[in-house]
């Protein structure tokens, strides 16, 4: 799956290196949100506000900008949603996360 084509690379990113590597990280969370939840990852920057989907945006945002380190605005570009969306799904993400023990390190296996 490719992101690529929903951002404004010239607007955004500083070069194709720079929105490479969001892309991958934003991709690899998607998935990610995506099983936790059973949907389709496709689903997640699309219209809809059912509760699995807001559920895996609300994951994304939380650790895309907590652990990952990614703006709010990148994140909400690419999520199709709002900087004060991508704001409080973090918030709510943080909750999700803490009350299902998700742990972002040990659901993508990395070993520090």
């Amino acid at each position: 799956m490719s992101w690529r084509g929903e951002l404004n690379v010239a607007n955004i990113f500083t070069d194709n290196a720079d929105c490479d590597d969001f892309l991958s990280r934003v991709e690899q969370l998607i998935h990610l949100a995506a099983d936790l939840v059973s949907i389709r990852p496709e689903r997640i920057a699309g219209p809809g506000k059912s509760r699995d989907l807001v559920k895996a945006r609300s994951l994304i945002c939380h650790w895309g900008t907590s652990e990952l380190g990614l703006t709010m605005t990148h994140l909400g570009a690419t999520l199709g949603i709002s900087v004060p969306t991508v704001s409080v799904a973090a918030k709510r993400g943080e909750r999700i996360a803490f009350e299902n023990k998700y742990s972002l390190i040990e659901l993508l296996n990395i070993n520090i």
